[in-house]
This record gives structure tokens, C-alpha cells and sequence, in this order.
């Protein structure tokens, strides 16, 4: 019995027994070789990769930029104040996935005191871009608004619209699918269309109901029974200045009275 001295051990291989030199944390965390670190060290190297990390944010490894290209793929906290381009304000956590060949992708959630609500982001960069793009968010049924019935027949808001809404916002009072109708679109432009008998050259011809705001163009053709004999088919059209909200002033090129159809574009 007794001790050897280290110089006189054999040095371990895969195949031998013999003596091993511990790891210091730092060799453990970088991984250097033929260094053999204990179970401490072991989980040192994990964590320094937020892998195993109590619930204590000190922890967890801080991230200082995520266009910082010596980190590594792994598990991190960030903060606004402490963090380069950091994806919103406050603070959360995020995931590093590297592919190799400047091909990676960040993926970050952010937990805000205020609220807790998860936002997710995320980002990647590719081989043949080489630098990173923007942040993009994920939108969830927790960050989107549904549209009111009313908001969607009005057209405000920003909340998003399910067929139902939809249909509030082009059906309804908003359409009318008769002969003399109307379809009033989100946002207030209107289109109308109608039929009129007895037309003669300057008549003012009503529209179903008055523009709002205004009327953008009215456009005009002959209803003629003629078929392919054209001979009795007669100009019609607007005057020049005569579209009102109210309707207009057909121009017709006859002394006889026509039956025309029109359609107006409006707000």
C-alpha cells in the first residue's frame, strides 16, 4: 500500500486503466480535451447553455446580442436594456437552432410584469444572405382581436373578421341583389345599378339612393329589343358635369325615349 507518484501513472485511454487530470470548470464549459470534469462540471457545461438552470433569472445565461455570432445554439434569457436587437420591449427567453454554414434561427418569447400574455417572435439568417432579417411575430388567439359585427360592417378597427363578420360586411343592409340594387363595400365605396324606361334626352335619371359623399363615375348603355339589327340602336350616355350624388342627366340621341341601364360608382 501507498501512493504513487502522478508522473509515474499511465495515462488513461479507451482501452486502459490508468490516471485522469479533473477539469476545471472553465476546461469543462469549453470542452477541452483530455480533461475529464466531475458531475459539477458536467452540469456547469450545461448550463452555461441554459440547459438545467434553477428557477432563479440570474441563472440563466443573459444573452448580450442576438447578432452576436460566437453564441452558441442553446437557451437564454434577454432584456431590452441589456440585450442588442432585442425583438420588443421588456424581457423572456429565447432559443438558438444553428444549422451550420451562417444558417440559424432565434427563436424568442417575451414575458412582460404587465401581462401575461406570451408574444412570440422569430428570425433567421441563411447561408447565401449571410446577415440576419427582421423580427416576425407570431400572431396567436391570445394577441388577435375578433372584429365586432359592427366594426366589420363600417369597416374600422383592426380586429380580424370571421365568415360571419364577412358576411356582415358585404351582406346584409350592405347589398341589395334586386334589378335596381347596390353593394356597399368595407371602407364606404358603393356601387349601384338600376333601370330606367321612358328616358328622353335630358332627363334626370334618380339613382336607389343618394351618394354620402359623392358619386366617382355613372356609366350608361341602350336596353334595345333590336337583336342583331342594329339599325334602330341609339346613342346614350351622361352629361358631361351632370353626375350629382342624387342621380344624373342622360343624354340620348333621339327625339324618341329610350330605356337604358346604368351603374354608378360612389362613396
Amino acid at each position: 500500500a501507498g501512493t504513487m507518484p502522478a508522473e509515474r501513472l499511465p495515462a488513461s485511454t479507451e482501452t486502459k486503466l490508468g490516471g485522469v487530470e479533473k477539469a476545471t470548470e472553465a476546461e469543462a464549459k469549453a470542452g477541452s480535451a483530455n480533461k475529464f470534469p466531475d458531475a459539477a462540471g458536467v452540469l456547469a457545461a450545461f448550463q452555461q447553455f441554459g440547459l438545467g438552470v434553477a428557477g432563479n433569472a440570474s441563472e440563466q445565461p443573459l444573452l448580450p446580442s442576438f447578432h452576436n455570432s460566437t453564441i452558441r445554439a442553446g437557451f437564454y434569457r434577454w432584456s431590452e436594456a441589456e440585450t442588442e436587437n432585442a425583438p420588443s420591449v421588456g424581457g423572456g427567453g429565447a432559443i438558438r437552432l444553428d444549422r451550420g454554414g451562417n444558417r440559424a434561427v432565434w427563436i424568442a418569447a417575451s414575458s412582460s410584469g404587465s401581462s401575461n400574455e406570451p408574444e412570440l417572435y422569430f428570425k433567421s439568417t441563411g447561408f447565401e444572405v449571410g446577415t440576419w432579417g427582421a423580427w416576425r411575430k407570431v400572431h396567436h388567439s391570445g394577441n388577435l382581436v375578433k372584429a365586432t359585427l359592427l366594426e366589420a360592417e363600417q369597416g374600422q378597427g383592426t380586429g380580424y373578421m370571421t365568415p360571419q363578420e364577412l358576411h356582415a360586411a358585404f351582406g346584409s343592409g350592405n347589398q341589395s341583389h334586386a334589378s335596381n340594387g347596390h353593394q356597399i363595400m368595407p371602407g364606404g365605396t358603393i356601387f349601384q345599378w338600376g333601370a330606367e324606361t321612358g328616358v328622353y334626352d335630358g332627363d334626370f335619371v334618380n339613382f336607389n339612393f343618394s351618394f354620402p359623399q359623392g358619386v366617382f363615375r355613372v356609366q350608361v348603355t341602350e336596353r334595345t329589343a333590336e337583336g342583331f339589327d342594329y339599325t334602330n340602336v341609339r346613342t346614350v350616355g351622361v352629361e358631361v358635369g351632370g353626375e350629382v350624388p342624387q342621380g344624373f342627366i342622360a343624354r340620348v340621341a333621339s327625339t324618341n325615349f329610350e330605356t337604358i341601364n346604368w351603374f354608378a360608382i360612389g362613396h
